[in-house]
This record gives structure tokens, sequence and C-alpha cells, in this order.
């Protein structure tokens, strides 16, 4: 139980951030619908969206990593 509670504070820190980027990406994509015909602004919003989603997915590798790490040094 006391690997648990060292463990438990770095995890929810990497689970509220991997959190945060995707609801980073999802409002990120909500600016493709916003910029109707304008094909620029379309544009950008594609490039931050895939950039968001990128920071998205790496956030989320850390979490996963961290905690099998953690999970598997448990066993």
């Amino acid at each position: 139980m006391a690997v648990f509670q060292e463990v438990l504070p770095e995890a929810v820190s990497k689970a509220n951030a991997a959190e945060d980027a995707v609801e980073k990406a999802v409002i990120t994509s909500e600016m493709i619908t916003a910029g109707g015909d304008d094909m620029d602004e379309v544009r950008q919003a594609v490039t931050s969206t895939e950039q968001a989603v990128q920071e998205a997915q790496k956030a989320m590798g850390e979490a996963r990593i961290f905690l099998n790490a953690k999970q598997a040094a448990a066993r």
C-alpha cells in the first residue's frame, strides 16, 4: 500500500496531463468547423489539431509507460 501512495500523485498528474491534452485537441478541432469557407483558416486549424493530437498521444504514452513500469516493479 505504501508503494501505491508513493506512485499515486505522479500517476494522477500524468493522467491529468493526458486528459488536458486530449481536451485541447478536441477544442482545437472545433476550429475546423468554425473556419467555414475560409480555406486558409481551415488549413491552419487542421495543422493545429494535428499538433494537439500528437501532444495528446505523447502525454498518453508517457502516462502509460509510467504506469506499466510501476506495475512491473510492484510485481
